[in-house]
């Protein structure tokens, strides 16, 4: 199996058959970009100081390509901004181009691994591509998350960073019965207690309250 981050396999469950997510939801576009928050802080590229304020850490080095556009945000902004800052540039920005940038970033990784497939159509005043995931590769994302989830075993790190994405965005229920949504709650309820999804949902709540403060 291919090794995806949990933002790649994020967009991979998130983004539909046919390469579009809910055009007027913004849960798609906090849970992307708190997930490339918790990635390029857990690789130090990024640091935290200062009441949480964002800051460049290390070289970029090209290894995460698909985080190249948030992480030049971060790393040229003249002043440290906190993750309710970036949200208002991604999430809640009058602008789309940061947004489509990253979403773009994201995709072009995916389509390079062999996970999706690119699709370009032209509309009526520009192109338009989209990327859209394989669906043997997404069944293989949530088998190893059943995996780790349904049996009595130590969970990854990884996994409880995308399961914390997946159960913010309510997308966790679409691929598990409920039956066995009980037995994933329970384990939900218990990975609540780590470092990795205490801290992805504290990320969460910033972007979410900047996207709130901003309508």
């Amino acid at each position: 199996m291919k090794t995806l981050s949990y933002t790649q396999e994020y967009f991979m469950c998130a983004v539909n058959s046919k390469g579009n997510i809910p055009a007027l939801d913004v849960t798609f576009p906090v849970c992307l970009v708190a997930g490339g928050i918790m990635e390029l802080l857990s690789h130090g590229y990024i640091t935290r100081f200062e009441k949480d304020k964002l800051v460049a850490g290390k070289t970029w080095d090209d290894y995460l390509s698909y985080l190249k556009p948030l992480y030049e945000t971060i790393a040229a902004s003249k002043k440290p901004k906190d993750a309710k800052a970036i949200a208002t540039i991604y999430v809640a920005g009058f602008s789309q181009k940061p947004f489509n940038e990253f979403f773009s970033a994201v995709g072009v990784s995916l389509v390079k691994l062999g996970c999706a497939t690119e699709l370009t159509k032209q509309g009526l005043l520009n192109e338009k591509t989209k990327y859209i995931p394989k669906a043997e590769d997404v069944t293989k994302i949530i088998e190893k998350v059943r995996a780790e989830f349904l049996e009595d075993g130590i969970i990854s790190e990884e996994t409880i960073c995308l399961a914390a994405l997946l159960d913010n965005a309510e997308l966790i229920r679409n691929y598990f019965s409920k039956v066995e949504m009980e037995i994933v709650k329970k384990r939900i309820k218990e990975v609540r207690k780590s470092e990795a999804y205490a801290l992805t949902k504290k990320i969460l709540e910033y972007i979410y309250s900047a996207v709130i403060g901003a309508v």
